[in-house]
């Protein structure tokens, strides 16, 4: 392989790479947006990727510029806040639930704990009551399954007991007594 090619991988790679990190996105949560798996997103900014036009198209729209904007390096990179609301829009678009992406930054466990010590576990709650309840206290749009991985994670899962609804394939959660 030529070395030109080569150097063209890396240079997309390192634009790639900084458009995600000026919105500080995840590799995982970016590759969520996309509908594609993590290491995919890996090997493209690692250079060792060559991609095709119908994918650099998809990244790019994801961040609301054109294709060939998103190659060229002297192209200025849009802030944090267009490229956030660009990434929303297209994973509205694809039908993808946005919280997930959103939620999974640091914070969500801090209201998970002050609900935690409210009066709101006394009693059994499905995910779904708990998910409502966040979203009526805090105004978070929460996806049930981070609720769920927050609810198993130490330490709150010493203080929360688990158990299968009667009906259904769901769990029960309420603070131990």
């Amino acid at each position: 392989m030529s070395e030109k090619l080569r150097n063209a991988r890396r240079e997309y790679a390192e634009q790639l790479k900084a458009y995600r990190k000026k919105v500080n996105i995840s590799q995982e949560d970016f590759a969520l947006a996309l509908e594609i798996y993590q290491p995919y997103i890996a090997s493209i900014e690692g250079g060792s990727l060559s991609i095709g036009l119908d994918k650099q198209e998809d990244i790019a729209t994801c961040f609301g510029v054109k294709y060939y904007q998103l190659a060229d390096p002297e192209f200025p990179i849009p802030s944090r806040e267009e490229l956030w609301k660009s990434i929303e829009a297209y994973v509205k678009a694809a039908g993808i639930e946005v919280g997930y992406m959103q939620n999974k930054a640091p914070g969500l466990a801090s209201y998970m704990d002050e609900l935690l010590q409210s009066d709101f576990f006394e009693e059994w709650k499905l995910i779904n009551e708990i998910v409502a309840e966040l979203k009526e206290r805090f105004g978070l749009e929460v996806v049930s399954t981070r609720v769920s991985d927050i609810l198993h994670q130490r330490p709150r899962r010493l203080l929360v007991e688990v158990k299968k609804a009667p009906k259904g394939n769901f769990n029960l959660y309420r603070l131990m007594k």
